[in-house]
């Protein structure tokens, strides 16, 4: 499975929102996402994401500190 090539959150399992930026990365609006399987598409996107999570105490522990 491929990532989207978009930025986007799920508000439900029902619903999302897609996030459009310029080439500077500057936020250029959102869209609401009702189609189910674009919806569906999203869901199958974060389960895959949540695989790889580690929590974020974990995370920490393995960044050089900075302080």
């Amino acid at each position: 499975m491929g990532l989207p090539d978009y930025d986007f959150w799920l508000l439900d399992s029902r619903t999302g929102v897609k996030f459009s930026f310029d080439d500077e990365e500057n936020m250029l609006g959102v869209e609401i996402i009702e189609d189910p399987a674009t919806v569906l598409a999203a869901c199958q996107t974060r389960d895959a994401a949540w695989h790889y999570a580690v929590p974020t105490i974990e995370f920490q522990t393995q960044l050089p500190s900075t302080v």
